[in-house]
């Protein structure tokens, strides 16, 4: 069994511990404000923005996004493009999406029909990788 500390060990430990805390505390700060800046860019950026899952169900959407439907976030979080969209920009979509599912970065310029208007977009699709590369 290991004798008890001395007060200069404990003195090191707690010093290292206060050094720990403030970088620490320091990253959280730089990531807050990483967070805000990304956000504040995405959320005021006049192009859709959005995130889907493996199940290509929407899990982010921005305020352009919702405001091209006339919806709120809520409306399409959770739901596919085939849920969202009429049957022929759906099927455009799926046929993006599985792309990128796959691996590839799309970039392409297509029309697709909302509420009855044509709109003309510059589709740039990218897989979104884990930690793991999955």
């Amino acid at each position: 069994m290991a004798g008890k500390a001395t007060y200069e060990e404990l003195e090191k430990r707690i010093q290292k511990l206060e050094q720990i805390d403030r970088d620490r505390n320091h990253v959280e700060k730089v990531l807050r404000e990483d967070n805000e800046m990304f956000l504040g860019t995405i959320n005021t950026a006049m192009d859709s923005i959005f995130c889907k899952n493996l199940n290509r169900q929407y899990t982010f959407v921005n305020p352009s996004m919702t405001q091209l439907f006339g919806c709120n976030e809520a409306d399409l979080i959770g739901k596919t493009p085939e849920e969202i969209f009429d049957k022929e920009a759906a099927d455009i979509i799926h046929d993006v999406d599985l792309r990128a599912l796959n691996g590839e970065e799309v970039s392409e310029v297509r029309s697709l029909t909302i509420a009855g208007k044509v709109y003309f977009f510059h589709t740039i699709q990218v897989p979104l990788r884990d930690s793991s590369g999955n």
